[in-house]
């Protein structure tokens, strides 16, 4: 679920950010690679939107892609973690 809402963001933010700004999104190309690299860097630099509403929608895809991103990161960790601790032998309570 939280992979197919990183590629909902994908697709609604590089849509969003070819309606709201011009140059250099003109290019829905340039819209898809912009949306990825805000979404995982929050940007190189490269392109930028230059209006406030551009702006701000930038910031809503930021947060929101950084957010899904660390979950998807968060998911993978943890699954590593079970599984190296599943063939460990439970430690019982102690008492001091």
């Amino acid at each position: 679920k939280v992979i197919l809402a990183l590629f909902l963001v994908w697709a609604f933010g590089s849509f969003g950010i070819f309606f709201l700004e011009s140059e250099p999104f003109d290019d829905l190309a340039n819209a898809f690679w912009w949306t990825i690299v805000t979404i995982t860097t929050v940007g190189y630099g490269d392109m930028s939107p230059a209006g406030i509403p551009g702006r701000i929608f930038a910031i809503i895809i930021m947060f929101s892609g950084i957010g899904l991103i660390a979950i998807v990161t968060g998911s993978i960790s943890s699954i590593f973690v079970a599984k190296k601790n599943s063939g460990r032998k439970r430690i019982g309570r102690y008492k001091i």
